[in-house]
């Protein structure tokens, strides 16, 4: 039988949720555009890429601290 779900269950998740695309996404982008301005090369971009999403995983995820 399926437990109900608490109202506030669900808006805790969907915030969380929305934190973690709306930081990961302006990582992305802005990672993104620093490497189009400076020209600087792939390999430190995708370096960065993973491992500041990584890190943020790790550090800042929000869900996790329930």
């Amino acid at each position: 039988m399926l437990e109900s779900v608490r109202p506030r269950t669900i808006v805790r998740t969907l915030v969380g949720v929305t934190w973690l695309l709306v930081v990961l996404t302006g990582w992305v982008v802005g990672l993104s555009l620093v490497f189009l301005a400076t020209g600087w090369p792939r390999v430190a971009f995708y370096a960065l890429l993973v491992g500041g999403a990584i890190a943020f995983a790790i550090v800042g995820d929000p869900l996790r601290w329930r």
